[in-house]
């Protein structure tokens, strides 16, 4: 065991090693934390420990955070990778076993599907039902706790670690790639009530989870210029379908999915291009503060008590002021966090890492810490 990792165990922090990168968000239900990784496995832990209370191996890997719902976690399982990628025409991602499955507290599965495209994207659970736009190009429902199907809607742009997102009034939003684009769809019979295009050679589409906040949705896409990638902050307004925003914030030679986060009217972008992270207005776009990190971060952040925890590739967990982005503390925990997001519980943030560890860090271990 490394120093810090010993310095959060004796602070009542916890780490766990799972057998595949995590890159998804942790999420907690009832004191139990589950956690899934890249290679199919699932675990569900006591928050308060970390101690393993559930373990089961599932076909394809886990890229996005289970949905938790009346007992159950419903967890979508394949690969993100594409077997058609044929832009700005056609894409299709999934080769081999996709499948949505969901377990119970006791480990039984109680349902199960199959998805021709990939179910790595993240599922939404809105109205009793569970929703997930997968690599194919289609969006199914079907109730939360029987499995029963609802609802189908062919959309043809492809989803690899999107997902369906609720945005209220019975309706979610989603994003795909080729053709590129938003689509706002009602929750109860899948009626398609928006599609807003993105440009046509635009890159990186459905590959993160929008953000949701202030009656919009908020992505990011990158579009080449030669050798240089230009990185696109755009928001899509809900109630009237139609782009709010779409604003270059970043180029440079290497794009990668970035995560964006909404916030208390602000949007948290890290740089594929550089070691910091931004604060953006969610209402137009424009530049807040600018704050800069120990490496890159891809992922997302967690948000509690007006604080911002991020992971980055250093291996280092930071916490950032939202109103200025001001350092409140950080610790160099190890691995590759860049490309992971964190999750506030009740006693400590967690994250996973690129080489399977997770590590739950006391919010008093972070505060006032320099990495």
């Amino acid at each position: 065991m490394t120093r810090a990792l010993a310095l959060i165990a004796a602070l009542g922090g916890w780490h766990l090693q799972a057998a595949g990168a995590v890159v998804a968000a942790p999420v907690a239900r009832a004191h139990m934390v589950f956690i899934g990784d890249t290679r199919g496995d699932l675990y569900a832990l006591d928050e308060t420990n970390g101690h393993v209370r559930l373990h089961l191996r599932l076909p394809g890997g886990i890229w996005s955070p289970p949905a938790l719902e009346g007992g159950l976690a419903i967890v979508g399982a394949g690969s993100p990778r594409y077997l058609t990628y044929a832009p700005p025409v056609y894409a299709l991602a999934g080769p081999g076993i996709n499948r949505v499955t969901a377990v119970g507290d006791d480990g039984t599965e109680r349902w199960a599907y199959g998805v021709a495209g990939s179910a790595t994207s993240a599922l939404a659970i809105v109205d009793g039902l569970a929703i997930l736009h997968d690599g194919g190009g289609e969006i199914v429902a079907r109730d939360a706790r029987t499995g029963a199907y609802r609802w189908r809607r062919f959309l043809g742009s492809a989803a690899t670690l999107s997902g369906a997102v609720a945005v209220g009034e019975g309706r979610i939003a989603t994003s795909g790639a080729y053709p590129n684009e938003v689509a706002v769809l009602r929750v109860r019979d899948g009626r398609l009530l928006a599609r807003v295009a993105l440009p046509r050679d635009a890159a990186f589409v459905g590959e993160e989870p929008l953000a949701f906040g202030d009656r919009a949705v908020y992505g990011i896409y990158f579009r080449a210029a030669g050798r240089i990638a230009h990185e696109h902050l755009y928001a899509v307004d809900i109630a009237s379908g139609t782009l709010r925003f779409d604003r270059e914030i970043d180029a440079g030679p290497v794009a990668l999915p970035t995560r964006v986060t909404y916030a208390a009217g602000a949007l948290l972008v890290g740089s594929p291009f550089a070691a910091r992270v931004a604060s953006y207005a969610a209402a137009d776009g424009t530049l807040r503060w600018s704050a800069g990190l120990a490496g890159r971060s891809l992922g997302g952040a967690a948000i509690r008590g007006g604080v911002a925890y991020l992971g980055d590739a250093s291996g280092t967990l930071s916490a950032l002021d939202l109103r200025d982005g001001r350092a409140i503390g950080g610790l160099r925990i190890g691995g590759v966090l860049a490309g992971s997001t964190p999750a506030a519980l009740s006693d400590c943030v967690a994250i996973g890492s690129a080489s399977g560890r997770v590590t739950c860090v006391p919010y008093a271990r972070l505060r006032g810490a320099s990495p």
